[in-house]
């Protein structure tokens, strides 16, 4: 399965935005990029996610945006697809 890595930015967010959003990204398998290190604590403004779940770009992003939309606050997004991995075809 590829990586996919996503950055969500939120307008205005709260605590609770982002806890909202934490929740909503992990239902739909992405965890926090930093989620192994305890002392790195996410921006309330952007986070970033890693998925190895999903199998194409298509499931990635509408996953991303429906678990962004769920928080009720104007966001922004990108996703990469992580090909460090050297996957084949």
């Amino acid at each position: 399965m590829p990586i996919f890595i996503t950055s969500i930015k939120l307008l205005a967010a709260s605590e609770a935005d982002v806890a909202n959003l934490n929740e909503a990204m992990k239902q739909r398998s992405f965890l926090p990029k930093d989620y192994l290190d305890s002392e790195k604590q996410p921006h309330q403004n952007s986070m970033v996610y890693v998925s190895t779940t999903k199998s194409n770009l298509l499931d990635a992003t509408t996953d991303v945006s429906m678990a962004a939309s769920s928080v009720g606050k104007k966001f922004s997004f990108t996703i990469m697809k992580d090909k460090s991995r050297g996957e084949s075809l």
